[in-house]
């Protein structure tokens, strides 16, 4: 009984230790020990967890990745929670070559995972683990050993068996018999075991699991070759009662299902990493082969799919704090001017996100759904997505004087379908304004809503109304509109005039004018992002006889907007 008791106090201790390594506030601290419960993964709170973060690529082939540097980078700029290192086993160089080599290079990156308070897949990479069952052994009872005492750590024992072997019976003995070994030393953390066919066939054991109390099952998509066919299959075994984990997911061909895919695994609150973290030219690649091994990569050292993998982790689980201002507005935002839309007020108690540029938590958003994550638009930090029916953001600005405004929006959209309202002090002024789709999530357009009232200088409360979701929004922008005729436009500050004899309007502005667009007033688009550079400049030579709206960008990133009469 002593010495019982005694090994409960050392154990209690190790376990007080390795919390307190992991730094207040780091995906670890705030969930803990990972554990299956029914068909989810569940924190220490029992609350289902969605992991997001990267698959490094095979070790012998990408070494000089894994380190420190790269984890830690992961963390502050992509907001990973999660880095799967993927040990090759069986091929060229790998582990069964080289054991202490390729071990070394999955340690450094568990090592800086439990720095950083991450949580750290240790991966068997191969296609024939059966193969190799006692080295498999020997590595994880070392790993166990070394690791089982941290929240941190989960054990991948199989990646990707092939399409030829069963899963009751090759993959599930073998994975029985190294589980086995691994539980009497570590008792509780994760377990995952890849199916067959390359991690698809997860029906199989559904059908028939691993009597564990800690174990989920590999499932693998990649976007442009695995389709619906792929999802049913996994949301069958889902509803068979099986905890599903994507520890590898990548691009391989057309990226149009990628929503599909993400939706389906957000829905699901499946966890997943992302192949691959390689400079290596090929379809799946984050990084361009340019791109240097320790971190620190600017957004144009990431291929597409890089960019958009990053947006998908800063949206799937906001970097947050506890925000301590409750009650307190945004500062109120001046107009005629710009407006980023993920500065909306607090409005009730809520969390703040991250600024990596200022390196502090400043902007605040609400915590009943809307979501911020990073924009690749030109000079962007943030913007407002995952926009749901229903969702309202709320703005206080600072007039300058009443009058007529027009109101253009900075948005993307995978496809066209989405609208928006927009209410001046409750008081709705835009009805369910369709956005254009714009061909991607990131793909920015500025698009016109129409004109709103001011009723009054000073404070005014604005909101942006999701009516149907499916688009993005980066910034807003609300001009004057000068009304009256052309001749009446000389008072301004622009000087806009009607050339009677060439039917042209002329501009001159003290500013120089980057572009413009032309408008009904309807809001049809006529002329879209006509590049200037220039002060003064000529248009319109053909336009008929009538009303127009000319939106004028200006170098310093403000916008006007002027009400133009073709006579």
């Amino acid at each position: 009984m002593k010495k019982k008791l005694l090994r409960w106090l050392c154990l209690s201790l190790c376990c007080t230790v390795v919390q307190a390594q992991n730094p207040a506030g780091s995906p670890v601290d705030m969930h803990g020990l990972l554990k299956t419960k029914g068909n989810k993964i569940v924190d220490r709170a029992d609350t289902a967890v969605s992991l997001a973060g990267n698959s490094m690529f095979w070790s012998q082939w990408s070494g000089e990745l894994y380190n420190a540097n790269v984890v830690k980078w992961l963390k502050d700029d992509w907001n990973s929670n999660i880095i799967r290192a993927a040990m090759g086993v069986d091929e060229t160089d790998g582990y069964i070559t080289n054991p202490e080599v390729e071990k070394k290079k999955v340690t450094d990156i568990v090592d800086a995972c439990i720095a950083q308070g991450l949580y750290v897949i240790i991966d068997w990479h191969s296609h024939k683990a059966e193969n190799y069952k006692t080295q498999s052994i020997a590595f994880f009872k070392e790993m166990a050993t070394k690791y089982g005492k941290y929240p941190n750590v989960i054990y991948e024992v199989y990646n990707e068996p092939l399409k030829e072997v069963t899963w009751s019976a090759v993959i599930k003995p073998y994975a029985v018999d190294v589980i086995a070994e691994i539980r009497k030393i570590d008792p509780d953390n994760l377990v995952l075991v890849g199916t067959q066919s390359w991690s698809q066939e997860v029906v199989d054991a559904a059908n028939d699991p691993i009597f564990d109390n800690n174990v989920a099952y590999v499932l693998h998509f990649y976007v442009g070759s695995h389709g619906q066919w792929l999802r049913d299959k996994a949301q069958l075994a889902i509803d068979k009662g099986a905890p599903l984990f994507v520890s590898e997911w990548g691009l391989w061909g057309s990226d149009d299902d990628l929503g599909n895919w993400m939706n389906f695994v957000k829905t699901n609150k499946l966890s997943w990493c992302n192949w691959a973290l390689s400079t290596k030219d090929e379809p799946s690649s984050v990084l361009k082969p340019s791109a240097g091994a320790n971190g620190n990569w600017p957004l144009s050292d990431l291929t597409d799919i890089g960019n958009k993998v990053r947006n998908y982790m800063w949206g799937w689980n906001p970097k947050v704090r506890t925000c301590t201002l409750s009650t307190a507005p945004y500062a109120a935002n001046k107009i005629p001017g710009k407006i980023e839309a993920e500065n909306f007020d607090l409005g009730c108690s809520g969390i703040a996100y991250y600024d990596m540029e200022s390196n502090n938590f400043a902007g605040k958003y609400r915590n009943e759904g809307v979501d911020i994550e990073a924009c690749t638009d030109v000079n962007a930090g943030f913007n407002v997505g995952y926009l749901e029916a229903g969702e309202w953001m709320s703005y206080t600005l600072d007039a300058t004087a009443a009058g007529l405004y027009q109101i253009n929006l900075r948005a993307a959209a995978m496809k066209a379908g989405g609208s928006v309202s927009v209410l001046v002090n409750d008081n709705v002024v835009i009805s369910s304004k369709a956005i254009p789709g714009t061909g991607d999530w990131q793909a920015w357009e500025d698009v016109p809503l129409g004109e709103v009232s001011i009723p009054q200088s000073g404070k005014v409360i604005l909101k942006l109304k999701v009516e149907s979701s499916g688009f993005n929004i980066n910034n807003f922008t609300l001009s004057s509109v000068v009304t009256g005729t052309v001749d009446q436009q000389a008072e301004a500050t622009v000087l806009v005039s009607q050339n009677i004899s060439t039917g042209n309007f002329q501009v001159q502005s003290p500013i120089t004018i980057n572009t413009y667009d032309l408008h009904t007033t309807t809001g049809q688009a006529l002329m879209s992002s006509k590049a200037v550079k220039a002060q003064t400049f000529e248009f319109g030579q053909d336009l008929a006889k009538g009303l127009y709206l000319l939106t004028l960008h200006h170098v310093d990133g403000i916008s006007s907007t002027y009400r133009l009469m073709k006579q």
